[in-house]
């Protein structure tokens, strides 16, 4: 986990904000968590995000990274993002990731930047808690 951390900090050492969105995907749009994931992928869901947050102009850089969860009871996938960014409005995200619920949280309220990269580099980290579809 420390070497996650310490390769990202370089990266967002110049950033002046970050923003970390967490981004759910509804359980009812899908029939299965594996329809999601691939669905996910092949639209390129979270890039094609990132992107239109930047044509936007509601990213400071276009530098980001992303962790992929598993929830435990329903497999369905979510995504914790760290971008640098300052206030992005939820509705507008919400808009664009339209395949389920989506939370934001400032670095100014996480108390820095490198507690932003602390927190999302824990869920890179995690081990053991893929559902078994994913590791085939």
């Amino acid at each position: 986990m420390v070497e996650w951390r310490e390769r990202l900090r370089p990266a967002v050492a110049q950033w002046t904000d970050a923003t970390m969105l967490t981004l759910t995907v509804d359980p009812k749009q899908f029939d299965s968590p594996l329809e999601a994931w691939r669905h996910i992928g092949q639209v390129r869901g979270v890039s094609e995000l990132m992107r239109e947050l930047k044509r936007r102009k509601l990213v400071l850089g276009p530098e980001y990274f992303y962790a992929l969860e598993f929830q435990k009871q329903t497999e369905m996938p979510h995504y914790h993002i760290v971008s640098h960014a300052g206030f992005i409005d939820k509705h507008i995200v919400q808009q664009i990731w339209n395949l389920g619920h989506t939370w934001i949280s400032r670095s100014k309220r996480m108390d820095s930047v490198g507690h932003a990269v602390n927190y999302a580099t824990k869920y890179i980290t995690k081990r053991g808690e893929f559902p078994e579809w994913v590791l085939k």
